[in-house]
C-alpha cells in the first residue's frame, strides 16, 4: 500500500496531489462558477443580449479565483515558497519581456506567411474597436488566461513531477495536460492537438532551461491576444474580436480552418524551430527551484 502512496524517497508520489488538486479546481471550483452563471442567466433574461461581454467577465473572474486557489494550496498544503512554483524574482521582467516578444513575433510570422501565401485575404481592418469595454475585457482575458495555464500545467504540474526524477515525465506529462484540456474547444482537430502538445512541449523546456514562469506566461499572453484581436485568427476554435478581420479560404492543412492558425502546419514548423533553439539553450542553474536530481532515463 505505500509503494502505491509514497516513492522510494519517501514522498507523496506526484499523481496522487496532481489527482486531488485538479479535480479541486478544475472540476469542483469550476462546476460552482458554472452553476452560479446559469442561475444568473436563468434570473435575468436581459444578459443574453451582451452574453460576450458577461461571460468574458465571468471568465476573468474565474480564472483569478483559480489563482488565488492554486497558490492556498501551494503555500498551505505544499509549505513552500512562490519562488518554487516557477515565480523567481532574478531576471523576471527580462524574461516576461523576451516572452512576450517571442509570442508577438511568432504569431506574427505566422499570420504573414498565411498572407503572403494567399491562405487568407484581408476583409476590413478597424482600430475603432479598441476603444470599446469588450476589446479591453479580451486584454485582460489573455493576460489571466496566461497567468493560470502556465502556473498549473507548467508551475504546478513540473514542480510536484520533480519526485519523478524524470525529465521526460516532467516535460512531456504537463503538455499532455495541456493539450487535454483543449480537447473539448469548437472546431479542434488532430493537428491542433498536436500543436497544443507541441507548444506545451516548447512552454515546459522554457520553464525548465529559464527556471521561471515568466517567459513562458509572456508568451502565452501575446500568441493569444494578437492571434484573435488583432490578427483575426481564432484562437483555438473561438471566433476572434479583431482589429483585422479576415477571409480565409487557403488550405486547411496551412490555416487551420476553423480552429484557427494553432491548426495548422505553419505554427507546427515555427514552435518546432522554437523547441530545437531551448533544447540547445543552457540551463539556468536554480538551486531553489531545480534542486532535486534529475535523471535523464
Amino acid at each position: 500500500m505505500m509503494k502505491i502512496l509514497r516513492n522510494k524517497y519517501g514522498e507523496i508520489r506526484s499523481g496522487w496531489d496532481i489527482l486531488w488538486v485538479s479535480l479541486v479546481i478544475l472540476f469542483g471550483l469550476q462546476f460552482i462558477i458554472g452553476f452560479i452563471l446559469s442561475v444568473i442567466l436563468i434570473v435575468n433574461k436581459e444578459i443574453e443580449t451582451s452574453f460576450r461581454y458577461f461571460y468574458l467577465s465571468v471568465r476573468i473572474i474565474s480564472e483569478y479565483i483559480y489563482i488565488v486557489a492554486l497558490l492556498i494550496i501551494w503555500k498551505g498544503y505544499h509549505k513552500e515558497s512562490f519562488v518554487n512554483l516557477g515565480f523567481t524574482h532574478k531576471g523576471k521582467f527580462l524574461d516576461l519581456t523576451l516572452g512576450l516578444v517571442m509570442g508577438l513575433f511568432s504569431i506574427s510570422f505566422v499570420y504573414v506567411v498565411l498572407l503572403f501565401t494567399n491562405q487568407l485575404s484581408i476583409a476590413n481592418v478597424n482600430f475603432s474597436i479598441i476603444h470599446t469595454p469588450e476589446y479591453i475585457l479580451y486584454l485582460i482575458f489573455y493576460i489571466s488566461v496566461g497567468i493560470w495555464e502556465e502556473m498549473f500545467t507548467r508551475g504546478y504540474f513540473m514542480s510536484v513531477l520533480k519526485r519523478t526524477r524524470n525529465i521526460y515525465a516532467i516535460i512531456f506529462i504537463p503538455s499532455i495536460v495541456f493539450s487535454f484540456l483543449h480537447l473539448f474547444n469548437p472546431n479542434v482537430g488532430f493537428i491542433g492537438i498536436l500543436n497544443i502538445f507541441v507548444v506545451g512541449v516548447l512552454f515546459s523546456l522554457m520553464f525548465y532551461k529559464r527556471g521561471s514562469l515568466w517567459m513562458p506566461i509572456g508568451f502565452h499572453i501575446t500568441w493569444n491576444f494578437f492571434q484573435g484581436n488583432v490578427f483575426g485568427l481564432n484562437v483555438s476554435g473561438t471566433e476572434p474580436y479583431s482589429i483585422i478581420n479576415n477571409i480565409i479560404d487557403g488550405n486547411k492543412l496551412l490555416t487551420g480552418g476553423d480552429f484557427g492558425a494553432e491548426g495548422g502546419l505553419i505554427t507546427t514548423l515555427i514552435v518546432s524551430i522554437l523547441i530545437i533553439f531551448f533544447l540547445l539553450l543552457s540551463k539556468e542553474e536554480d538551486e531553489n527551484l531545480w534542486s532535486i536530481n534529475i535523471k535523464n532515463d
